[in-house]
């Protein structure tokens, strides 16, 4: 009998760090950094949060130096044209396309602007993706060649890609947001 509760004390010691690997592993694959940030910004323009860590993960694994092969920067990877108009339609004061790499004015317009697709694109996620990552008038023109509402097919691979990417990290970030609870420093 003692040696029974010595193999299942074992047992549950090996179990509980292997679970304590796996979930080390899984943190370090899908970083949460600026959690507060990102609840802030997403309550204010209306969006889920696991969507806004999402596209931070896919476009700049919350790496807030990135910089794109086309010039985009910051954790949301925000192009200057871009960043200059969602400043100036969000109203943002003191801005300047020298901070866009601050993560509270790159989450800030990056939420405005996914927000503003949302919005342009009645509420469809993926369409709104689609033109985060490839531009409003790419995806006009492929809904123009369609039904005129949703993408049956998207002619660029990268945002094929882009989708699939933000779709998979969804599922993960859903997960660690309903185990943190909305508990994040400030």
């Amino acid at each position: 009998m003692h040696s029974r509760i010595k193999i299942l004390g074992l047992i549950s010691a090996v179990g509980l760090i292997l679970l304590i690997g796996a979930v080390s592993i899984f943190l370090r694959c899908y970083p949460l950094r600026y959690p507060g940030l990102i609840y802030e910004y997403s309550k204010k323009y209306d969006l889920h949060p696991e969507m806004v860590c999402s596209i931070i993960k896919t476009e700049s694994g919350f790496k807030t130096d990135a910089t794109s092969k086309a010039g985009a920067k910051g954790l949301m990877q925000l192009m200057e044209s871009t960043a200059d108009w969602a400043a100036e339609e969000a109203g943002l004061e003191d801005y300047s396309y020298d901070k866009i790499t601050d993560p509270e004015i790159n989450i800030e317009l990056g939420c405005w602007l996914f927000s503003s697709l949302m919005k342009k694109y009645d509420g469809n996620f993926e369409t709104a993706l689609c033109a985060y990552n490839a531009g409003s008038g790419n995806v006009d023109r492929w809904l123009s060649f369609e039904d005129g509402e949703s993408l049956n097919s998207i002619p660029f691979s990268e945002t094929e890609k882009y989708l699939y990417k933000v779709k998979r990290h969804m599922a993960a970030y859903k997960l660690i947001l309903s185990v943190i609870g909305g508990k994040y420093e400030v």
